[in-house]
């Protein structure tokens, strides 16, 4: 295009950054976001594309270093980057990272997305050290807010909060009730994550309480769930 003296504009350049990550061509986006910077001011967009490509590709390690640069730059990075890295990190088991990340979106101003309330609950079945780097990292003075219900819930799911409490999962699902009556949407893998919760406590008769208002939300559970019931 500069060749013909046509001037890249933003969407061509989104879209040829695009290009090289989904062809996992790592290098070759590196260099052209740097050639980038020569030719105009890197706003969100442009980095957004690439945190969320590079976690697409796996490269998490890479994705946090442009966030960090992005941030410091004084640009408020989209909820789609803080999801995108989170997920990735909590499927590489790297849970002290991922609720470092929970901290800083909450300090630019931003919300814990249902999405990221998802992936967290998710994780929460599979492994204790989710909780246990909530516990380490997280600061959230008032017991009320959002992410503190959503700490319990990760803690009533993990099965380490159990140990402090036989009622627990009520207290899981009344915490829930009140996250739902706040804006937090629940969808499959929520409903999915709290039928398993109680079976993994062998609550067997909550389990299919919660899979039936599941059914009645047309949300059909996974066929993990299914051979669980």
């Amino acid at each position: 295009m500069q060749r013909s003296g046509i001037e890249p504009n933003l969407r061509s350049d989104v879209l040829m950054l695009q290009s090289y990550l989904r062809s996992e061509r790592i290098s070759d986006a590196l260099n052209f976001f740097n050639d980038l910077h020569q030719r105009r001011e890197m706003g969100r967009r442009l980095y957004s594309t690439m945190i969320v490509g590079l976690c697409k590709v796996k490269r998490a390690d890479i994705a946090l270093d442009f966030l960090k640069e992005m941030r410091e730059k004084g640009v408020v990075p989209s909820d789609d980057c803080y999801e995108f890295l989170i997920q990735l990190l909590c499927w590489n088991q790297g849970y002290h990272i991922a609720v470092n990340l929970i901290n800083d979106l909450e300090k630019v101003g931003r919300h814990i997305t249902s999405f990221t309330g998802n992936i967290l609950l998710l994780h929460s079945l599979k492994s204790q050290e989710l909780y246990e780097a909530w516990v380490q990292l997280r600061q959230v003075p008032n017991e009320k807010s959002d992410s503190s219900m959503l700490g319990l819930l990760i803690g009533a799911f993990s099965g380490r909060v159990r140990r402090l409490s036989e009622t627990n999962m009520d207290r899981a699902c009344a915490l829930f009730n009140k996250m739902c009556q706040k804006g937090y949407e629940p969808n499959r893998w929520t409903y999915d994550t709290l039928v398993q919760g109680f079976l993994k406590h062998g609550r067997t008769s909550e389990a299919r309480r919660w899979l039936e208002v599941m059914y009645r939300n047309r949300f059909p559970p996974t066929e993990r769930t299914k051979l669980l019931i």
